[in-house]
């Protein structure tokens, strides 16, 4: 059985896309990834703002027909990295050669976070659905 599992940078899903993969190729399915600089069900080059270029532009239905088109076995992964705007190949998520980093949020005193449940902070990603 082949898996196409697609996810975005912006995606709330964007985790489960990633897992999935990894089970697929767990269980021995001919597993595919593809991860990009979308939101959910947004794949377009800009999101809020935000121009990943012309190397971001992106035809989902060419993608799957791409997909049930090919012949080889995989796996195959693609990924877009946002700061070059430039897509990559490998053969394995996290990539071979990714470099963990830890990432933590420091807040001083003068520091403030106010919730206002009727006035919610939109998404970076907009809406995922």
């Amino acid at each position: 059985m082949r898996v196409l599992f697609v996810g975005g940078w912006y995606d709330v899903f964007v985790g489960g896309a990633a897992e999935g993969f990894q089970l697929a190729r767990q269980a021995g399915l001919d597993a595919e990834l593809l991860l990009g600089p979308w939101s959910h069900n947004l794949w377009q080059r800009q999101l809020n703002g935000v121009d990943c270029g012309p190397s971001a532009e992106f035809s989902f239905q060419q993608e799957v027909i791409d997909f049930l088109s090919r012949n080889e076995p995989g796996p195959r992964l693609r990924y877009f990295t946002m700061g070059d705007c430039r897509w990559h190949e490998a053969s394995q998520w996290p990539p071979a050669d990714a470099t963990p980093a830890t990432l933590a949020v420091t807040v001083d005193e003068s520091s403030q976070a106010l919730h206002f449940p009727t006035h919610p902070v939109p998404a970076a990603g907009g809406h995922s659905c």
